[in-house]
């Protein structure tokens, strides 16, 4: 304490003090950005082990497949919405400009630096076990794949769509204070309907927006384009910025409209384009009732820490898993993946195991000489 003394003495110890409160109150804001619901890490752990079973598609052909595992990825962008809802909410008396600038320099170190470490692997696997068949991808591909479109790269189509929604956020964020949460959804809505009922007007005009550039044609055009993805993310951010924790009748309304929609969805067929469409506004719903079920898990605290661990690092398992997927398949080192359900699940586990241990290890080198939980 006689050091505390000795400084309170000095002249300007004020304004020592002063400053030691602005930390203060930046780490309390700090804190509260950063602030999980575990709900939300469980149900993002969740998703990401269905991105890897969509790879594998050791369940395809089922209807859990069909109304589950392949639903993971809008269910990730329901759980952007309220989380990044959240993080301008909890930095609302701040000023705009401030919280613009950091919302971009918090997203950049966070999803940028991971997907650059994980396009490095690619490129050096691409280039080291190029065959004539597969050749790697031209080198001017080089700077577009390090800024997010990356046709070339697994699996990385969600990257670009991520980037896409964080560049746009705060608009959608502007927007949604001011039109309400009701207009904002309806018209994210009718943003991403219409982007599945004009499915050919969309492929047209991103092949020749994007240069005609992607190897796998119409089906990497479609998954790239933005718009379709604002319904999952607004009504993301309503459900936010309305406290779905505390309205148990939005349960009751989610179930319904998900018993109904599905019951729709399998008279159509999943080849039509409004039942895609369908699909689509079926998400949200499926998000609540998953964020609910997820409540057993404060029951078994072991799979609840695991889950929310892949929550946590739901990224890095992604890109991780997109590089393992890469080296298996293109470079052949598993070979086609036959019919066999046995194989498949083989696979998913590979697929598993490889992306964990890619995010070990890069959590080993950022932090070196700790261990991280």
């Amino acid at each position: 304490m006689l050091w505390l003394l000795r400084l309170l003495d000095r002249p300007g110890a004020q304004g020592a003090i002063a400053v030691e409160d602005k930390l203060t109150t930046a780490r309390a804001v700090a804190d509260r950005t950063n602030s999980r619901t575990l709900e939300i890490d469980w149900l993002k752990g969740l998703a990401i082990i269905g991105v890897i079973l969509i790879h594998a598609a050791p369940l395809r052909g089922t209807v859990v497949h069909e109304y589950l595992i392949n639903r993971a990825v809008p269910v990730f962008l329901v759980l952007f919405g309220m989380n990044a809802v959240t993080w301008w909410r909890h930095r609302s008396g701040e000023p705009f400009g401030a919280n613009l600038r950091q919302w971009y320099v918090s997203r950049f170190h966070r999803l940028a630096l991971p997907w650059w470490s994980a396009l490095a692997l690619w490129w050096l696997f691409s280039f080291a076990y190029a065959t004539s068949t597969t050749p790697p991808p031209a080198p001017r591909f080089l700077v577009a794949t390090f800024l997010g479109y990356a046709p070339w790269v697994g699996t990385s189509w969600f990257v670009t769509v991520v980037i896409q929604l964080i560049v746009v956020f705060p608009l959608l964020y502007w927007l949604l204070l001011r039109l309400g949460p009701i207009m904002a959804a309806g018209l994210a809505g009718l943003a991403t309907v219409a982007s599945h009922l004009l499915v050919l007007h969309v492929l047209g005009f991103m092949q020749v927006l994007l240069l005609h550039s992607a190897p796998e044609g119409a089906f990497y055009y479609m998954h790239v384009f933005g718009p379709q993805y604002l319904w999952p993310v607004v009504c993301g951010a309503c459900l936010g910025l309305s406290g779905w924790q505390q309205r148990p009748r939005f349960l009751a309304v989610a179930a319904v409209t998900w018993v109904v929609g599905v019951g729709l969805h399998a008279r159509m067929g999943d080849t039509a384009v409004t039942a895609a469409a369908l699909m689509s506004l079926l998400d949200v719903p499926l998000t609540l009732l998953l964020l609910a079920g997820l409540a057993v898990f404060k029951r078994l605290p072991s799979a609840a820490d695991l889950l929310a661990w892949c929550g946590e690092h739901s990224w890095g398992i992604y890109l991780g898993q997109m590089v393992v997927h890469t080296s298996l398949l293109t470079v052949g080192w598993w070979g086609p993946l036959e019919e066999v359900v046995l194989r498949r699940w083989a696979y998913a586990a590979a697929l598993t195991v490889g992306a964990v241990g890619l995010v070990v290890m890069g959590n080993a080198l950022l932090r070196p000489g700790t261990v991280r939980d």
